[in-house]
């Protein structure tokens, strides 16, 4: 992977469009990749180039927000209620790892096993991604890499959910591209049938050594080792993630010191049934494959020039 240049986007320009987008009463669902103004900050800091792209439930709603569930929107396997403030909010029964946890706006996280069911609704936002590179394993296209937490409880078991393996057969890899039971599908339901023509194929390595081509994927151990310097500038870690208020009531675990979370990658050691990870300070880990507390943080290629 070569080193990125911010030079592609002055030719570009900031926003990048390849057809309509899809708008339901005031919310633009985000079909096009809006490259952030210079100076965006980030996990990366304010350096580094980021982009809108897709939309997902983030944030918790804020309490001065109604919602209409007699007004929806589907989006994939996902359905979205309309808000006072004209926002989609997703509907979740919390599961939060620990009471202590808080929601952005100070709420607590409640664990609702084994007590009465606690509804919270999120609200539907662009996912906002960093752009690693322009170039992502010579092939001419930009790697983007979400910026934050966006899902969790989703573990290295075959669709079934009968046994650990290989990224190739795991649930996660079926929820991120297809449809993992219950689960859904990340990619059917965070971008609309416009933006998905926009997301191109890209080859993962298994462990057993095939090549997988999907359009949604977590990366490698090999891409966090073989290209460090892209995620370690500045005294900055761009590893460390943090999770979304979504997660947050998914199940995920956080270290209250960084107040980031664990997260899958895409390889793994079957004969050991672990899996490879990056953990809360931002570097790797080999943990079992079993736990469902950990992150996933998707990645995407797309053809920059081909958007013009």
């Amino acid at each position: 992977m070569k080193k990125f240049s911010v030079m592609v986007f002055s030719i570009i320009g900031l926003m990048l469009s390849g057809g309509g987008e899809l708008k339901s009463n005031s919310y633009v669902f985000h079909e096009k990749v809006t490259i952030l103004p210079t100076g965006t900050d980030g996990t990366a800091g304010t350096n580094a180039v980021y982009a809108y792209f897709g939309d997902w439930p983030q944030t918790v709603k804020s309490l001065d927000v109604t919602v209409d569930e007699t007004k929806t929107i589907t989006i994939g396997f996902n359905t979205y209620y309309l808000g006072s403030d004209n926002c989609y909010y997703a509907k979740l029964e919390e599961h939060g790892y620990s009471p202590e946890y808080k929601y952005s706006d100070g709420t607590p996280v409640l664990r609702s096993w084994p007590y009465d069911e606690k509804i919270k609704y999120f609200k539907v936002e662009p996912i906002k991604w960093r752009i690693l590179t322009d170039n992502y394993n010579g092939v001419g296209r930009a790697l983007l890499l979400a910026e934050d937490i966006l899902d969790s409880r989703l573990v290295f078991y075959d669709g079934g959910g009968r046994k650990f393996c290989e990224y190739k057969s795991s649930s996660i890899r079926a929820y991120l591209n297809t449809k993992s039971y219950s689960d859904g599908c990340f990619l059917k339901s965070a971008f609309t049938e416009n933006a998905q023509q926009k997301i191109s194929f890209t080859n993962v390595e298994n462990e057993d050594g095939t090549i997988l081509t999907d359009k949604i994927f977590l990366l490698s151990l090999n891409d966090i080792k073989n290209n460090r310097y892209v995620f370690e500038q500045s005294n900055i870690n761009s590893l460390i993630k943090y999770p979304t208020d979504y997660s947050l009531a998914k199940g995920i675990i956080k270290l209250f010191e960084t107040e980031g979370s664990p997260w899958w990658l895409s390889t793994t050691e079957c004969k050991a049934g672990k899996a490879w990870c990056i953990l809360w300070n931002g570097k790797e880990g080999c943990n079992d494959s079993t736990i469902r507390e950990y992150g996933i943080v998707p990645a995407i290629t797309i053809n920059l020039n081909g958007l013009k």
